[in-house]
C-alpha cells in the first residue's frame, strides 16, 4: 500500500498513532514509518497539542531507533569488527570517543527535526528568544554531546546539515543552534 494511503487523517488516528510512537507500540522497523511521522509534521503544526505530541513522538522515535543502534553496535564492539564491511572498529575517526559515527548520524538527524519543529513554533510566536523554543533545552543537550565527543567540527556539520535539510525563504532555520549553543565549547553565537 503506498504510503499516502496509510497515513492518518483524522485527529484521533493522529493522536493514536503518535501516542503508540510515544509508548514504544509502534513498528519502527516499517520502511515506511520515517516518512509517515515527517508527513504528519505540517499536519501537526497546525495544532499546538498536536505539535508538542508530534515532538514528543519524533524524540521517543530517535531513541528507540538510537538504542537499537546502540545494541546492535555493542555486539559489533565486543567481537572488534565493524557494521561496515572492510572496516575494523579502531580505525574509524571516532573511536577515540564514545559515539560512534552512527549515534551522530542519529544526533544530527534529531536536530534538522528540532529545527523544523523550532522555525514553525518561532514563525507562529513571533520569533522569541531562542532560550524560550520549547526545542531549545534538547538542542543544547545535543550540541553539548556533539562537542564532547566530536568537537566543533561536529557541531559546524550540523548546522551545514541543517541549512541542507530544513528550507526557509525567511531564513532562520539554524538559529536554534546558531544561537542556542553559545556556550558551549568554543561556540560563539
Amino acid at each position: 500500500m503506498p504510503i499516502n494511503q496509510t497515513i492518518p487523517k483524522q485527529p484521533d488516528d493522529i493522536t493514536s498513532f503518535l501516542q503508540k510512537i510515544i509508548d514504544g507500540e509502534a513498528d519502527i522497523s516499517d520502511p515506511e514509518f520515517s516518512p509517515k511521522l515527517e508527513t504528519l509534521y505540517p499536519i501537526c503544526q497546525a495544532n499546538t497539542e498536536m505539535a508538542a505530541l508530534w515532538l514528543k513522538a519524533v524524540n521517543a522515535y530517535t531513541r528507540a531507533v538510537t538504542s537499537a543502534l546502540q545494541y546492535v553496535l555493542n555486539k559489533f564492539e565486543k567481537s572488534g569488527e565493524s557494521p561496515v564491511k572492510g572496516q575494523h572498529l579502531s580505525s574509524s575517526p571516532l573511536s577515540e570517543s564514545n559515539m560512534t559515527e552512527v549515534q551522530i548520524s542519529a544526533l544530527y538527524d534529531e536536530l534538522v527535526v528540532l529545527c523544523k519543529a523550532g522555525l514553525a513554533w518561532a514563525k507562529k510566536h513571533g520569533y522569541p528568544e531562542v532560550e524560550d523554543y520549547p526545542q531549545y533545552q534538547r538542542a543544547r543537550e545535543i550540541g553539548a554531546l556533539l562537542h564532547n565527543h566530536a568537537g566543533l567540527p561536529a557541531m559546524q556539520k550540523a548546522v551545514h546539515i541543517v541549512y541542507e535539510k530544513v528550507k526557509s525563504k525567511d531564513g532562520g532555520q539554524a538559529a536554534l543552534l546558531e544561537y542556542g549553543w553559545g556556550g558551549i565549547g568554543n561556540w560563539q553565537a
